[in-house]
């Protein structure tokens, strides 16, 4: 192969590298574009109205939160501590506790955040409201966080847990029915709760800031490599000319 051909196929190589970098850019300009509709969709479907709803319930709410309005009693002396959740940088507990809207059928219901003691041989000492309830809330799907090793719960209660794992918590307390999907209490129950629930972590301006700048970065990588074109042409002319 003659230096000439060598410097073109080292120029083809370069081409197809640039053209495949636009082209993940442009790929992921647009799946960002389809994040910040989804989060539209998220957002749009949190400012809902609630909807009264009655169990048993077969539907999924999947990624989507949906409202509703229900009554039940919540089970008083099993409390779970979602441990290792944080506010405004300080760390604490998300407090769970199961709802009975009729006869065996639960619903596992997040009533808010609490602050956790520096101590973390001291639990937190709730006293949940009893009677029948009426709570709002969001319903969401739970979803598996990465774990190094088994979560082992104590044998005392409130139970400090590391996620939610309804087949366990059903197992724990001896019931047949938990419905798949977890409850965000709109207000707290207890004093001292926070239930600053947000739809999304990243707002829909961010997702198309970033778009932007994927799209940006494709522009600029073409219009270089338009640039060099031209360069190289006039450059050959130059040679030819000479």
């Amino acid at each position: 192969m003659s230096k000439a051909e060598k410097l073109t196929a080292s120029k083809l190589i370069v081409l197809i590298l640039v053209l495949g970098l636009v082209l993940l850019l442009i790929t992921l300009g647009f799946w960002q574009l389809d994040r910040a509709k989804q989060k539209e969709i998220l957002i749009e479907q949190w400012h809902q109205p609630a909807i009264q709803i009655k169990f048993p319930l077969v539907t999924d709410a999947g990624d989507y939160y949906q409202k509703i309005e229900i009554s039940g009693k919540l089970d008083q002396q099993h409390i779970f501590l979602l441990d290792n959740r944080t506010r405004q940088g300080k760390v604490g507990y998300e407090l769970l506790a199961l709802l009975a809207v009729q006869q065996d059928s639960w619903i596992l219901v997040n009533l808010g955040w609490l602050a956790a003691d520096s101590d973390r041989s001291i639990l937190p000492v709730i006293q949940l409201p009893a009677g029948e309830l009426k709570i709002s809330g969001w319903l969401k799907k739970v979803n598996r966080a990465f774990q190094l090793q088994t979560d082992a719960w104590g044998a005392n209660w409130p139970k400090r847990i590391q996620q939610v794992e309804m087949s366990k918590i059903a197992k724990v307390r001896g019931v047949k029915s938990i419905y798949k999907n977890i409850l965000l209490a709109e207000k707290p129950l207890v004093k001292g709760l926070v239930t600053d629930w947000k739809p999304v972590n990243m707002s829909v301006e961010k997702h198309i800031g970033y778009a932007f700048q994927w799209f940006l970065m494709a522009i600029v990588l073409c219009a270089l490599l338009f640039w060099l074109w031209r360069y190289s042409k006039l450059e050959k002319g130059e040679k030819a000319y000479e």
